[in-house]
């Protein structure tokens, strides 16, 4: 009878091993990916937070003109940002949705049209946690004027 106990505890003990311990490691996957990569602090200034994540921008390749500068802006991504992107990317392209479990982050060319005030997306880039490309999109929208407070806005004060 003793025999059989020991027999059927180191069975329940074998079978239940590995569960826990892939269960740890998917514990541990999780936390890994809703941490952001932060971007280098020698190139990225932070400038803000958004509902979306944090805000940088690129304080090393600043184009000015006298009527425009260009800006590189870098935007790390929430959890619930994601899980929206994923949902508006499905609708077209499931595959690449799958993809998009690992977004980490975006970094965008944004055109600030300082004579008149205005800002406009020109380029938005995301990738995964891994550094690899997501999806590259080329936006030709007219300009939008600056909502006093806004994060366009602080970044005219800077640039002005």
């Amino acid at each position: 009878m003793r025999v059989k106990i020991l027999w059927i505890s180191l069975i329940i003990i074998i079978f239940s091993f590995p569960s826990v311990c892939f269960s740890e490691l998917k514990k541990h996957d999780r936390v890994l990916k809703i941490i952001p990569h932060l971007p280098d602090s020698k190139v990225w200034e932070y400038y803000g937070k958004i509902s979306n994540g944090d805000i940088y921008y690129n304080k090393t390749n600043l184009t000015k003109s006298s009527d425009k500068s260009y800006v590189w802006i870098y935007q790390t991504v929430t959890d619930d940002y994601r899980k929206h992107r994923i949902e508006v990317i499905k609708m077209d392209d499931l595959e690449l949705s799958e993809k998009f479990h690992n977004y980490d982050h975006s970094i965008m060319l944004s055109e600030i049209d300082c004579k008149n005030k205005k800002f406009r997306l020109k380029q938005m880039i995301d990738y995964d946690d891994k550094g690899d490309l997501l999806k590259n999109i080329i936006y030709d929208t007219e300009s939008s004027n600056f909502i006093p407070g806004s994060l366009p806005d602080t970044l005219y004060q800077k640039f002005v």
